[in-house]
């Protein structure tokens, strides 16, 4: 296995991980609310996967590993159903296969997505490019921030 097909996320840092978990964060963010214009759009796609790829990187061993694992476990599903790679598919097969893994009933599966869901979340939300959408964007409301009142 090359470091170009590792399962491992993070294995090219320079690309923001792997090929699988860039089009993961490339599918999570297909529906994404606010959408800066596409040139800028990439830019922050291209931030959240590397953002996403190092704080992979960072957990514990043991968590790695399960990590690698669930992603590996998730590569051979897709291959299964879909007969290719997950990154060879149209948006809308991504798209079916990822919501699959996300909110079906397998509790482990659901883990796996939610930790890449809000990695990817919180860094996209993060980049400049779509906190300039934002700040210019009357029609969402901002919500005010006041200091916890009352014993605690």
């Amino acid at each position: 296995m090359t470091t170009r097909d590792a399962t491992i996320p993070g294995a090219r840092p320079e690309d923001g991980g792997s090929r699988l978990l860039r089009a993961i964060v490339e599918t999570l963010l297909s529906d994404a609310p606010v959408a800066p214009a596409p040139a800028l759009r990439r830019v922050a796609t291209d931030e959240a996967a590397a953002f996403v790829a190092a704080q992979l990187r960072a957990l514990a061993p043991g968590l790695r590993w399960r990590l690698a694992a669930g992603l590996a476990g998730f590569r051979i599903y897709v291959r299964l159903v879909a007969g290719r790679a997950f990154e060879r598919l149209p948006e809308d097969a991504r798209r079916r296969l990822v919501d699959r893994w996300s909110y079906g009933a397998a509790t482990a599966p659901r883990q796996l997505f939610r930790l890449l869901r809000s990695l990817t979340l919180l860094a996209y939300f993060e980049s400049e490019a779509v906190r300039a959408v934002l700040a210019r964007d009357t029609s969402i409301p901002a919500i005010p921030v006041s200091p916890p009142s009352g014993p605690r």
